[in-house]
């Protein structure tokens, strides 16, 4: 688009050419009064005002949103009359992305008002994008809603797409958060993907990007911290360079200070805003730090919302002291005697096949071909698994999944995983309710995950006796004969922490008729994972409690992962100790 300026009754302007037109220029003019009449909408408060309006254009009403700019310093106004206002450097950037074909506002015109080499007004113009969605407000409503960690991803996918193409096409924002990207849909049904950028006022473009420019630009998007390095890896198609990864910790650093004093740099707008909460920036609230959980359906596992240094920062003080005295204990065992050792102590040597075939998740129906191929492959005991992650609906889909099972003639034990107590303490009547549907053909089932890992929630010894009494309901409210195992499950403490609470459950006056060890495989060499693992059920034996150890992940030699049975079927090892 070409600039030419123009005199628009007080002001000298821009305006689009594709838009330009009398009626358009005089109702420019009295934008004051057109922003403050009551038909328009204040869309974002604050210092900078953003305002819904009705517009004249060249072929009648236009739906537009004008953003006028705030009063600035003396040293501002120079600066801006030789670089441009915040107005005009907004409209050139609009028109160069959709030059360039990236998502934004499409620009009407931009109004500057100087009075003795003083910036008294200015206004950006744009027509207004009807049926788009903020990211800020896209994330807060993950969270609101409890969202899984699929949809988590699927918004880092669309976030990191669209600001990949800004940069390619040379373009650094300057002002990249979660509130300045928006996304549109192509047609009223399909998903909101595409990114459209907005507040382009300090955005700077003409010149490929080098790495420090993109991690700049990149340092004041949020997601939760653990998920930023898949963020990355969506934005470089791969792992990103080690010199980007050290120029975004040092920008992302300088951001987090910049934002902290901010009251200190602005004491007198941050004091208007407190006492008058309406001219205030609308504002989305993100969960705490320490409450930010998510589940992954998918692995059946929370998802890393923290980095594990962090996530760790949140367990009770005691409680993890204890944990990592229990983890040097058992890595000192470990060291005196290894796999060997281990294996020799057990009275009942391990087998070489698995015991058990177990089926991972269960589903609403089973084909009749399903269900021959699982009997075919010597599959007699079904492990169905729920979680309080799931709603309603798929909690019963996966009961009329387990009940087809038993029904061909397959045995059923159940998993039910908590969520954390801060999202709801009803574990106990939930893991009831697993039992009483299953019925009487309930073979073993076990209540809790994850005790010694902060990500499940457990972040102390309240925590963890809270998931264990989920089992001693179960017990002292169901039959013995129909429950034949009752246990709470321990992960392996070399993929977090040590098991602080094996003693606690051992303190319990139920006699649990095993314990459970689940272990899912970690970034570490899963040889000596499966030697820790082993350790601890070692332990755990001497205690005269059968131990029962159950891994998604295929890790013992011999043990090889075999067809999935059309996506319904997954080995998983088990091996008991009795």
């Amino acid at each position: 688009m070409d600039v030419a300026w123009q005199k628009i009754g007080a002001f000298r302007g821009v305006v689009n050419p594709l838009l330009d037109s009398p009626h358009l220029r005089a109702s420019l003019v009295n934008i004051r009064e057109s922003l403050s009449a009551p038909e328009a909408s204040l869309l974002q408060a604050g210092r900078h005002r953003t305002t819904r309006f009705v517009i004249e254009g060249p072929r009648g009403p236009l739906d537009a949103v004008a953003k006028a700019f705030g009063p600035q310093s003396l040293p501002k106004d120079l600066w801006d009359r030789v670089h441009g206002t915040k107005a005009f450097r907004t409209y050139s950037a609009a028109a160069y992305l959709l030059n360039s074909g990236i998502g934004t506002t499409p620009p009407v015109a931009c109004l500057e008002r100087w009075r003795f080499g003083k910036l008294t007004e200015s206004y950006f113009v744009s027509l207004y994008m009807d049926d788009t969605v903020c990211c800020k407000d896209l994330l807060g409503d993950l969270w609101q809603r409890h969202a899984p960690y699929a949809d988590f991803k699927a918004l880092m996918r669309n976030t990191a797409r669209g600001i990949r193409r800004l940069h390619d096409c040379g373009c650094r924002h300057g002002d990249l958060g979660n509130q300045n990207l928006f996304f549109s849909r192509r047609t009223p049904s399909s998903p909101y993907e595409d990114a459209v950028f907005i507040d382009l006022n300090r955005a700077r473009f003409g010149h490929p990007l080098d790495i420090a420019e993109r991690a700049l630009d990149l340092c004041r998007i949020v997601f939760p911290p653990g998920f930023m390095p898949t963020f990355f890896r969506l934005y470089w198609e791969g792992d990103p360079p080690a010199d980007f990864m050290r120029e975004w910790e040092r920008c992302h650093r300088r951001f987090r200070l910049h934002t902290a004093t901010r009251h200190i740099r602005h004491p007198f707008r941050e004091l208007r805003y407190r006492l008058n909460p309406k001219r205030a920036p609308a504002q989305v609230a993100y969960p705490p730090l320490a409450n930010q959980w998510i589940w992954d359906a998918e692995a059946f596992r929370p998802a890393a919302a923290l980095p594990p240094r962090l996530a760790l920062s949140f367990l009770d003080r005691d409680y993890r002291r204890q944990a990592r005295r229990d983890l040097a204990e058992l890595r000192q065992w470990l060291n005196a005697n290894g796999s060997a050792g281990t294996a020799a102590r057990i009275d009942a040597p391990l087998p070489a096949p698995p015991l058990f075939r177990l089926i991972v998740d269960g589903r609403e129906q089973f084909a009749d071909a399903d269900l021959a191929r699982l009997r075919e492959a010597g599959v007699d005991l079904a492990l169905v698994r729920f979680t309080m992650a799931d709603d309603d609906a798929t909690t019963a889909a996966r009961i009329r999944g387990a009940r087809r099972l038993r029904e061909s003639g397959i045995k059923i034990a159940a998993l039910v995983a908590q969520v954390p107590r801060f999202l709801d303490a009803g574990f106990a009547a939930y893991a009831n309710h697993v039992a009483e549907e299953l019925g009487p053909g309930l073979d073993w089932i076990v209540a809790g995950q994850g005790l010694n890992t902060v990500e499940w929630g457990v972040r102390g010894k309240d925590d963890a006796a809270a998931v264990i009494s989920a089992g001693e309901r179960l017990v002292f409210d169901r039959p013995a004969r129909s429950l034949a195992v009752a246990a709470s499950a321990v992960e392996a403490p070399v993929v977090q922490l040590g098991c602080g609470n094996i003693p606690l459950l051992f303190e319990r006056n139920v006699r649990y008729s095993a314990l459970t060890l689940a272990w899912a495989e970690g970034r570490g060499d899963p040889g000596a994972e499966a030697r820790a693992l082993h350790a601890l059920a070692a332990r755990t034996f001497y205690a005269r409690h059968r131990v029962l150890l159950v891994s998604d992940s295929p890790w013992r030699r011999g043990c090889k992962e075999e067809a999935d049975f059309g996506g319904l079927v997954a080995e998983v090892c088990a091996v008991a100790f009795t």
